[in-house]
């Protein structure tokens, strides 16, 4: 019997164009989030992506600024989901999750990871970190 950890989240990286023929953001954000793999991929990408036996976390970039509100602080927001095989590590997705956000505008964010047989953890950034949320269940 396999191991799964199912994650979803999203996050939106915010910016401020002030200067002409300026890059919009410092960064994009698919330079810090890593390659994508596939259950055939014969690479399971980088390292600092969490992935299990059949591929990686997941994840999609929309380009607020430029494709919706170019008067928007909005410049991207980034929605995660991933369903990881034979992996059980929080930990290791909360490290990403931290490592993604690292020098960057963060307006708000937030994601849940279930890891099978130990429960479900769910966070939220704000002031800077992520910070886990209590349910009364």
């Amino acid at each position: 019997m396999s191991q799964w950890t199912h994650v979803a989240g999203v996050i939106r990286y915010d910016a401020l164009d002030i200067l002409p023929n300026r890059e919009f953001a410092p960064f994009h954000p698919k330079d810090v989030l890593g390659r994508q793999s596939y259950w055939d991929d014969q690479e399971l990408g980088d390292s600092f992506l969490p992935h299990g036996s059949e591929g990686s976390l997941h994840y999609h970039v929309v380009d607020t600024h430029h494709e919706h509100d170019s008067c928007s602080l909005s410049a991207f927001q980034v929605i995660f989901w991933g369903d990881l095989r034979d992996y059980d590590n929080f930990d290791g997705i909360i490290q990403y999750f931290n490592r993604i956000v690292t020098d960057a505008w963060i307006r708000a964010g937030c994601f849940t990871v279930e890891v099978d047989g130990l429960g479900s953890k769910s966070f939220v950034y704000r002031d800077g970190l992520w910070v886990e949320c209590s349910f009364n269940e």
